[in-house]
């Protein structure tokens, strides 16, 4: 596909704008009237933010504009292969560490949208997958954590960093449900950002998890930086998978449910603010269980 006259005129300080509103008749003519290397004021490349936005796990609905600024001449570094799951657009002269302007590597994006080959590929070339981004994460963390850019964990990506040799870490772990590896580890422990064990079992409704931390002694209502307790992030999931036996055997084994988060918000109201309204009335703390 090829436009040869922009549609529309368009300012190209719009670029994110447009980006984030899925524009792609407007993306394909700002892409037409603009000369390469087609990045934003702070280096990010044009490609991999639509295709980050609209050519991932979850949906194509910008493929044709990620067509448009392939013909033309849009340069394909690491980090926007990896977010094209496109193995064979990797650089010939490929340095695999480079960070983008939030301390991410091209393995980190391999690993948000499940990029099995591309990532087998970086650590080939030399990627540390214990480099942690801007926001303290590792690609391990990345791979087992929900993500907007794929559905579930990062399943082919954990595989192949088994296969280099890394180990799973508690709250990995945990997230995982992971039972065996969490054996003899401190159930009261935080991580670098204030993470407990069970919250982020809690948020993976890892219910076999959940439930041997929670006979392990963990606190039930223990709540992270944010306020939340694992029933909220718990609740939280439900949006993308109907499964209540978390949060049931939270509120079993003595979860606050009264507990409030940093926005002031009980279970019940995350719950109704999320129009899970029936799971709202059953966190009610005075409706019976």
């Amino acid at each position: 596909m090829r436009v040869t006259q922009p549609l529309v005129q368009i300012d190209p300080d719009d670029f994110l704008g447009l980006v984030e509103c899925g524009d792609a008749l407007g993306l394909t003519a700002l892409v037409v009237r603009t000369p390469p290397p087609f990045r934003t004021a702070d280096g990010r490349s044009w490609l991999e933010l639509i295709a980050r936005s609209g050519f991932n796990g979850r949906t194509s609905h910008l493929a044709e504009v990620v067509e448009v600024l392939l013909e033309a001449g849009a340069e394909v570094d690491a980090h926007a292969a990896a977010f094209l799951d496109d193995v064979g657009s990797l650089p010939t002269n490929l340095v695999p560490d480079v960070r983008d302007s939030r301390g991410r590597t091209a393995l980190h994006l391999a690993a948000e949208r499940d990029a099995a080959d591309v990532a087998r590929a970086l650590i080939a070339a030399g990627a540390d997958p214990s480099l942690r981004d801007d926001s303290g994460r590792s690609v391990l963390e990345i791979a087992a954590q929900p993500s907007p850019w794929r559905f579930g964990v990062a399943r082919r990506v954990l595989d192949v960093l088994g296969e280099a040799g890394v180990e799973l870490d508690p709250w990995t772990a945990a997230r995982l449900g992971d039972v065996a590896a969490l054996v003899g580890v401190d159930v009261h422990a935080r991580d670098a950002v204030g993470d407990t064990l069970l919250g982020v079992a809690a948020e993976a409704l890892a219910t076999k998890a959940v439930a041997f931390l929670l006979d392990a002694g963990a606190d039930p209502s223990a709540p992270d930086r944010f306020g939340r307790t694992p029933l909220h992030r718990a609740v939280a999931r439900l949006v993308e998978r109907d499964d209540l036996a978390v949060p049931r055997l939270l509120v079993q084994r003595g979860a606050n449910r009264q507990a409030r988060d940093q926005r002031g918000r009980t279970p019940a109201d995350l719950a109704s603010d999320l129009r899970l309204h029936l799971i709202s009335r059953w966190l009610d703390p005075e409706s019976d269980l």
